[in-house]
């Protein structure tokens, strides 16, 4: 049984209970566990899978947690960005690591469209900087 596995029995047995309490808003499992379920169909249809590596680069609130239990969901390996860092810094990381996807915050520079249903905002997903060949 892998993290994301219990989110879905919380889900079932605990689904009334808070799992997520931030500021003035809180989620209950059964909410965690829908959206979880929806952002992982979300990255697959994205191309991400088993063993593949997304770049995280979220600030903190619900949906870098959701994220995280989606990622584990579907096989995938979170790897986490910074949100602060210069996009110098973001590139480097990702041209070491060379993550299929990176999810970021709207706005970012390079961010594309992300189809996943937010808890509260929108999360974009964006393709990685690769490396030119010199």
């Amino acid at each position: 049984m892998n993290l994301a596995q219990l989110i879905t029995l919380h889900g079932r047995y605990r689904a009334h209970h808070p799992a997520i309490v931030e500021r003035d808003r809180s989620f209950t499992f059964r909410q965690l566990d829908r959206y979880v379920a929806g952002h992982a169909v979300a990255l697959m249809r994205q191309g991400v899978g088993r063993g593949d590596v997304v770049g995280v680069c979220l600030q903190d609130h619900a949906e870098f947690i959701a994220s995280l239990f989606a990622i584990l969901r579907i096989g995938g390996i979170f790897l986490l960005m910074d949100w602060r860092w210069t996009e110098a810094e973001q590139r480097r990381t990702a041209e070491v690591f060379q993550p299929k996807l990176i999810l970021a915050e709207p706005g970012r520079r390079g961010a594309s469209p992300w189809r996943g249903r937010p808890l509260r905002r929108s999360v974009r997903a964006r393709q990685p900087h690769r490396s030119r060949a010199r």
